[in-house]
């Protein structure tokens, strides 16, 4: 693309207010990256478990899977759907779009803060919940 080009482009993606997509990779590549770092991904989540079912005794193993569920399910549940709401709002909100981030993260930050609250407060919880405190 030529220097031209390139700024024919530019000058037209700032007039629609749009974002300039990126000069990097193509879509394509970018897609195998992120291809290939969920495969991996895969891989580890997979061999994970069967590694440490043979090196730990069957409390530890138990109580590892305890923690993994726990934080799984915390991972899911906390947020409450509100990083998702960003597909909605961003789209919509043009000139606000900071805002929403912010709210967004400030959000995420104060129920993780809360969670720490509580983990602080009652660090004996959760082992009194699973009955191996």
């Amino acid at each position: 693309m030529t220097a031209s080009e390139t700024a024919v482009r530019d000058s037209v993606a700032a007039s629609l207010s749009m974002d300039v997509p990126p000069q990097g990779l193509s879509l394509s590549g970018r897609a195998a990256w992120l291809m290939s770092a969920k495969a991996l991904a895969f891989v580890f989540s997979f061999a994970l478990p069967l590694l440490l079912a043979r090196r730990m005794n069957t409390t530890e193993y138990g109580i590892y899977k305890q923690f993994t569920l726990i934080i799984s399910t915390s991972l899911t549940l906390l947020p409450l759907g509100v990083g998702v709401s960003a597909f909605y709002f961003l789209s919509r909100e043009d000139g606000r779009k900071r805002q929403i981030a912010f709210n967004i993260l400030l959000f995420h930050f104060f129920v993780a803060g809360v969670a720490c609250l509580v983990f602080t407060l009652h660090p004996t919880l959760l082992g009194r919940m699973f009955g191996n405190a």
